[in-house]
C-alpha cells in the first residue's frame, strides 16, 4: 500500500472545508460570539490561522512556546501576537494555576518544588506535589500560552459532528485512507430543526462529559430530539449511581424518578421495593405497563409484578431456561459451546451456522439500503456518519413506511445477491461485510418462509435500535425446514432481550429452541493434534517452517498431514541446529498461502490440540490473517491437560513427558513426530476424562 503524504498545511485545508459546510448548514444556529469567532479567524494571516489550528488539534489548554515551532509557520512570534490580539490565546493567570499544575509532568513539579524551597519526598505522587505547590503564590510562566475561545469552537464542532469533538482528526484519517467516508449521499442537511433544539442537545452532550458540573435537574432544558433524550437518561443514571455509592438511596430514587426510559425506571422500581415502599413500586410498574419504553421494559414489569406481587415462584426467564432441552457436548468446547452444538447437530445430519445478530442486520441493511443511506429523507448529516440517526427511534419506519413495504414485496434471493455484489465492502453502520455473507443469506432466503422473513424485517424496521441484538446464536437447515437455536452454557442466564427475540421469531412463524449445554466426555469426538516448527519464537517477526498433524477419533489415528513450508525469511543456524530444517530444505517448499486451504480442511470439524497450544494456534492464526482469512477452532492444550490429570510430575515438557510415559519421540523438533507424541499424551488425558464420567 502506497504511503500517503499530506501537504504541510493539510489541517488548514480541513478547517476551510469544515467551515464552508458549517456555514452552509448551520449558520442559523450561531450566536453573535460564534459569528465573531469565525470573523476573527478569517482576519488572521495564514500563519496565525495555522498556529491556532495547531493548538486546536492538540490536547489541553496549556502549551509551552518551544513546542509550538512548526516548519510551515514562517514566524511564530508574529502569529502568536495576532492570536493574542484577537484573544485566541492568553498568558497564564492565577485562575489557571491549579489546572496548569495538574497537567505538568512529575519532573517539572519536582523542579518547581525545589525552586520554591518546598520540602518534599521523591516518592510523593503527582497529586501530593500538586497539592503542596497549590499552596504557594502564583508563579507566572512567560513561556506558556493558554488556548482561549474553546467554548465557541466546541459548539461549532458539535453542530457539525452532533457530539463533543475537540478536533478535525476525522478529515485527516479520511485523507490518509484510514477511514472511508460516506459517498452514498451527494448532499447533507442540518441535524437540527431550530436553535433551541441545537442548544438543548449541546447542553446534554457537554454535561455527559462531566456530570460534576450538573445544575439542579429542574433547571435542565427540555429534551427536543431522541439523542438528547438518550443523553439525559444516561446522565440521570450516572448521577443516581453516585448517590447509591454514598448509600444515599433516597437521593438515588429521587434522581431516578426523572427517568422516562429503561433501565432507569426499572432501577427505581427495584430500589423502591427493597426499601419496602411497595405502593410506589407498584405504581411505577403500572406506569411502565401502560406506557412501556421498550419490549424489554414491558417484560421486566410484567415479570416483576408476577413474582413480587402475585407470588410467582420463578421469573419467566428462569422458568423458560429450566424447561429447555439439554444437550451434551465434549468439554473441549468449553470456550466455544456454539461450535460444539454445531458439531453435535452435524452428527444428526443437521447443518447449522453461527449467525446471531448479523443475519438479520445484514438482510435488513441490504434490503433497505436506499432508504438507509441514499434517500433524501435519510438521517445522515455529514460524510463521516455511517448509521442513520432515525434508526435510533421509531422515525425510520414512520418516514419510509411505503418504501419499506414496496421493498418487502420485491424481496427475493436475486435482489439480495445483486445488492450484495453492488455494495460489497461499502462502509455502513448497520452490519459488517464478510465474503461468506452472500452465500449465507442466499441459503437462508431459499429455505425460510417468505412471510416469516418479511414479518421479522417489519418488526426490525419499527424499532431497529432496540431490536437489532439478542437474536439466537445458530440457524439450522434440515428436511423439516429452518430452525433457530439459542445456546446457553453452564452458568449462563437467559436475558430479557433474548427471550423477546425468541418470542418475536415464533410469532413470525419460525421454530426456535433453547439448548442448555452440558459438558461431558465424548469418545467419538474428532481431534487434530498439531505441531509446527518456526524460524523463531515470537510473532510477528517469525514464520512457520513445517506443519505436522494427526487426526484422531476413538483414540485411533485415522489420518496424518505433514509439509515443509517456505517461511519467506532466513532460518538462523541456531534454529537449523534445533529443528534440523535448513534454508535449502524449504527453498522449494510451498508457501503457507499454498497449503492454507488444505490445512484448513484437514482441521475442519475437529478440536485443535497441541502441546503449549497457545504457541501453535497463534502462529497458525497469524498466517491466516496475513491471507485475510479467519482460522477459528476450539482448542485444548496437552501440557495443561497433563498438569490437571497427572499432577506432581517433575516436568511437563514434551520430551520429559514422553520419556516418563514411554511414548515414542524419535525425531524431536520435527512437526509430525512431535504431533504424534502429543497425540499419545491426548490419549492419556482422555483415559482419565473417560473414567470420570
Amino acid at each position: 500500500m502506497t504511503k500517503i503524504e499530506l501537504p504541510p498545511k493539510y489541517y488548514l485545508d480541513h478547517f476551510r472545508e469544515f467551515r464552508a459546510t458549517l456555514v452552509k448548514q448551520y449558520c442559523q444556529f450561531f450566536d453573535d460570539h460564534h459569528v465573531v469567532f469565525l470573523k476573527d479567524f478569517d482576519s488572521l494571516s495564514e500563519d496565525g490561522q495555522c498556529l491556532y489550528l495547531r493548538l486546536m488539534n492538540r490536547r489541553g489548554r496549556f502549551f509551552f512556546q518551544d513546542s509550538l515551532q512548526y516548519q510551515e509557520i514562517t514566524s511564530y512570534e508574529n502569529a502568536a501576537s495576532e492570536l493574542n490580539e484577537k484573544k485566541f490565546i492568553a498568558r497564564l493567570t492565577e485562575q489557571d494555576w491549579e489546572e496548569f499544575l495538574s497537567i505538568l509532568p512529575k519532573a517539572k513539579l519536582v523542579e518547581l518544588a525545589s525552586l520554591n524551597s518546598i520540602p518534599f519526598k521523591k516518592s510523593w505522587p503527582r497529586e501530593k506535589l500538586c497539592e503542596e505547590l497549590g499552596k504557594i503564590p502564583f508563579t507566572p510562566f512567560h513561556d506558556v500560552v493558554v488556548q482561549e475561545k474553546r467554548e465557541e469552537l466546541s459548539y461549532l464542532l458539535f453542530l457539525f459532528f452532533g457530539k463533543i469533538q475537540s478536533n478535525l482528526s476525522l478529515y485527516t484519517l479520511r485523507d490518509l485512507g484510514v477511514r472511508k467516508s460516506n459517498k452514498q449521499k451527494e448532499s447533507f442537511i442540518s441535524r437540527f430543526q431550530n436553535k433551541e433544539e441545537a442548544l438543548s442537545h449541546y447542553f446534554y452532550a457537554k454535561l455527559s462529559e462531566d456530570i460534576s458540573k450538573a445544575p439542579p435537574i429542574e433547571e435542565w432544558p427540555p429534551v427536543m430530539n431522541h439523542d438528547s433524550f438518550d443523553l439525559r437518561e444516561s446522565i440521570l443514571l450516572a448521577i443516581s449511581e453516585e448517590h447509591k455509592a454514598l448509600d444515599d438511596i433516597d437521593g438515588c430514587i429521587e434522581v431516578l424518578s426523572h427517568c422516562h426510559a429503561h433501565p432507569g425506571r426499572e432501577k427505581r422500581v427495584r430500589l423502591l421495593f427493597l426499601q419496602d415502599r411497595k405502593e410506589e413500586a407498584l405504581k411505577g410498574l403500572n406506569e411502565i405497563l401502560e406506557h412501556p419504553y421498550s419490549d424489554v421494559e414491558y417484560l421486566f414489569a410484567e415479570d416483576f409484578l408476577a413474582r413480587k406481587f402475585n407470588k410467582e415462584r420463578q421469573s419467566i426467564l428462569t422458568k423458560t431456561l429450566r424447561e429447555s432441552r439439554k444437550i451434551k457436548i465434549d468439554e473441549s468446547y468449553f470456550r466455544h459451546p456454539e461450535m460444539g452444538v454445531i458439531d453435535v447437530l452435524k452428527e444428526s445430519r443437521i447443518e447449522s451456522y453461527h449467525v446471531e445478530n448479523y443475519l438479520w442486520n445484514s438482510l435488513f441493511g441490504l434490503l433497505f439500503w436506499e432508504e438507509l443511506f441514499q434517500s433524501e429523507k435519510t438521517a445522515l448529516y455529514n460524510e463521516f456518519e455511517r448509521r442513520p440517526k432515525d434508526l435510533d427511534s421509531i422515525r425510520f419506519y414512520e418516514l419510509h413506511e411505503k418504501e419499506i413495504h414496496d421493498k418487502l414485496n420485491h424481496l427475493s434471493v436475486e435482489y439480495i445477491q445483486n445488492k450484495f455484489t453492488e455494495k460489497f465492502d461499502t462502509p455502513n453502520g448497520v452490519f459488517g461485510w464478510h465474503e461468506k455473507l452472500n452465500d449465507e443469506l442466499t441459503l437462508f432466503l431459499s429455505r425460510a418462509k417468505p412471510d416469516a422473513v418479511k414479518e421479522m424485517l417489519v418488526y426490525l424496521a419499527k424499532d431497529f435500535n432496540k431490536r437489532n441484538s439478542g437474536f439466537p446464536d445458530l440457524v439450522s437447515y434440515s428436511d423439516e425446514g429452518v430452525k433457530f437455536f439459542e445456546i446457553k452454557a453452564e452458568g449462563d442466564s437467559l436475558k430479557q432481550l433474548q427471550l423477546l427475540q425468541i418470542l418475536a421469531l415464533k410469532k413470525a412463524g419460525f421454530e426456535v429452541e433453547i439448548l442448555q449445554v452440558e459438558y461431558a466426555f465424548n469418545p467419538n469426538q474428532l481431534y487434530v493434534v498439531v505441531d509446527i516448527e518456526t524460524t523463531g519464537g515470537s510473532l510477528p517477526y517469525h514464520r512457520i517452517t513445517e506443519l505436522g498433524a494427526v487426526k484422531i477419533r476413538n483414540g485411533e489415528v485415522i489420518e496424518k498431514y505433514q509439509t515443509l513450508v517456505n517461511p519467506e525469511r532466513w532460518i538462523s543456524r541456531e534454529i537449523e541446529s534445533l529443528t534440523g530444517i535448513s534454508n535449502a530444505m524449504v527453498k522449494e517448499a510451498p508457501k503457507f498461502s499454498e497449503v492454507a486451504d488444505a490445512f484448513h480442511e484437514f482441521t475442519k470439524d475437529a478440536i485443535f490440540v497441541a502441546h503449549n497450544v497457545g504457541f501453535d494456534y497463534s502462529f497458525i492464526q497469524a498466517e491466516f490473517e496475513k491471507l485475510e482469512k479467519k482460522f477459528v477452532r476450539p482448542y485444548i492444550c496437552t501440557k495443561a491437560g497433563m498438569k490437571k490429570h497427572y499432577p506432581d510430575l517433575e516436568s511437563y515438557s514434551l520430551k520429559n513427558l514422553t520419556k516418563y510415559f514411554e511414548i515414542g519421540l524419535e525425531n524431536h523438533h520435527r512437526a509430525l513426530c512431535d504431533a504424534e507424541a502429543a497425540a499419545g499424551l491426548l490419549k492419556l488425558i482422555n483415559l482419565k476424562r473417560q473414567n470420570k464420567t
